[in-house]
């Protein structure tokens, strides 16, 4: 499907991460759309994931437009928090983990984090949260 086909098959308001979860849940149902090492996620999984992890978000502190760094494995829970960000309309910032030293210095620069919030049933997770307010200083 050409890329124009697909702008005229789907509504701009049909575009987003939240409507293209929902609609291929529809689709698929109990299909796999993610296997990993740790767990799967299905097609029918995903929006109700995405919706919970995007409300746990939010009473950590992050609000639309908030950038929020995510340095993660390979595994299911990457999905979670990604599709989370979308829905509650946070912007991912991936890091590699991998990245040591001065590439981590770069992340910081680049986004001057806020305090890390706790995020409630997630204790390994940390967030690096760049407010609006710190995106409109530079």
């Amino acid at each position: 499907m050409s890329v124009e086909a697909i702008l005229a098959a789907f509504a701009p308001n049909e575009r987003t991460l939240s409507a293209l979860l929902q609609r291929q849940a529809r689709r698929y149902g109990s299909h796999p759309l993610v296997v990993t090492g740790n767990g799967s996620i299905s097609f029918e999984e995903a929006p109700r994931l995405a919706a919970r992890f995007s409300g746990t978000l939010a009473a950590a502190g992050i609000c639309p437009g908030d950038r929020v760094a995510m340095m993660c494995s390979n595994r299911a829970e990457f999905i979670e928090c990604f599709c989370g960000c979308a829905w509650l309309g946070a912007v991912v910032v991936p890091i590699n983990i991998a990245s040591r030293g001065p590439q981590l210095q770069h992340h910081k620069r680049s986004a001057p984090p806020v305090h890390p919030p706790k995020v409630a049933g997630w204790p390994n997770l940390a967030l690096i949260r760049s407010t609006s307010a710190s995106r409109t200083s530079r």
